[in-house]
């Protein structure tokens, strides 16, 4: 610019780049208040996640809709049902390493959250909506000779000499060990069979349901994991 130019022109350079400033800082800002927002909320839930932990008695495996409509529905028709991790406690002398397989063996057959019933509801659960969906454990299994009674004890049955006879029936039905001649069972490797189906579980796994203490140690894991 010289002499003969008119400042405003030589203004308007200046205004038109601190106008691009300031639309950029608004730019940021608006992005700013949104995660700051996002952020908000997402305190408030976890707030809201360790309450409920707090209140909570223990934390329970994560189920599908439909599965939670079902309790519900068992529930409402007074069909008395227990999860199976509740009814058992690993057996004195396990390792942390066995009762983690054993357990993520449990978990990957589907049986360590299947409902204990009694057969005697065997038609009124089977005949229920077709909308919901569940896995049930009846307590009529067939006894097999080398079974989960070495590895698992009844828990929290004392008074209820009927449920611990149910729980042992139930654990005499799984077999432990390979079994050529038994669909059902578990070896001390997490390795199963139920069925046509054989699996493997992860090592990484920890066991969490089974046992009050485990499930105690559960939750107050996942609520420090939500305070950080």
């Amino acid at each position: 610019f010289g002499y003969e130019d008119d400042y405003s022109e030589i203004r308007g350079v200046a205004d038109q780049k601190r106008q691009d400033i300031r639309n950029g800082l608004a730019d940021e800002k608006s992005e700013a208040d949104r995660e700051s927002r996002r952020l908000e909320e997402e305190h408030d839930r976890l707030l809201q996640e360790i309450q409920e932990l707090e209140q909570a008695e223990e934390v329970e495996p994560e189920r599908p809709e439909a599965v939670v409509r079902n309790r519900e529905l068992l529930r409402e028709q007074g069909i008395p049902v227990l999860p199976f991790y509740k009814t058992i406690d690993f057996a004195d002398g396990m390792s942390a390493e066995q009762c983690s397989r054993l357990e993520a063996a449990l978990y990957e057959m589907g049986i360590l959250d299947a409902l204990v019933v009694s057969p005697d509801d065997r038609e009124r659960i089977l005949a229920l909506d077709a909308a919901v969906c569940d896995r049930y454990l009846f307590t009529d299994a067939r006894h097999l000779q080398a079974n989960l009674m070495e590895l698992f004890q009844a828990e929290h049955a004392e008074n209820d000499i009927v449920l611990t006879m149910q729980i042992q029936n139930l654990l005499s039905g799984i077999g432990y060990g390979i079994q050529e001649e038994t669909s059902t069972w578990i070896d001390e490797n997490g390795h199963y069979r139920i069925g046509i189906v054989e699996g493997t579980v992860s090592s990484e796994y920890e066991a969490k349901f089974v046992g009050t203490t485990a499930r105690e140690k559960h939750r107050l894991a996942c609520m420090d994991a939500l305070r950080q």
